[in-house]
């Protein structure tokens, strides 16, 4: 009886570290595995950076746009002044030879 016993008591002991061993195992699941947690805390501090990055773009974008419009509005500005001394010297021109033509008529 003694040996039935000791056989009870080693398979209720296997049972009982059995148990134990699938009560760890289920409690490690892949969401809950170290692995997995780490990979979610680098995915949540690259997010992080990432919204950090996309807002630090915005702001630096915001402060360039008046400078930006400043450059775009001083070339335009140079062109039309550009034209306008293209515009003189070709009126100039133009005065220049009128006046040959009427010096060069004779007056009677």
């Amino acid at each position: 009886m003694a040996d039935g016993l000791a056989k009870a008591e080693s398979a209720i002991k296997i049972a009982n570290e059995a148990l134990a061993q699938a009560k760890t195992d289920s409690k490690l699941t892949v969401e809950a595995s170290p692995q997995i947690a780490a990979a979610k805390q680098a995915l949540a501090k690259a997010k992080t950076e990432l919204d950090s990055a996309t807002k630090a773009i915005a702001a630096k974008t915001k402060e360039t746009q008046p400078a930006g419009d400043r450059v775009a509005k001083a070339q335009a500005e140079v062109k039309m002044t550009a034209g306008q001394i293209e515009a003189a010297k070709n009126q100039k021109a133009r005065l220049e030879a009128s006046a040959a033509r009427a010096s060069a008529k004779p007056k009677g």
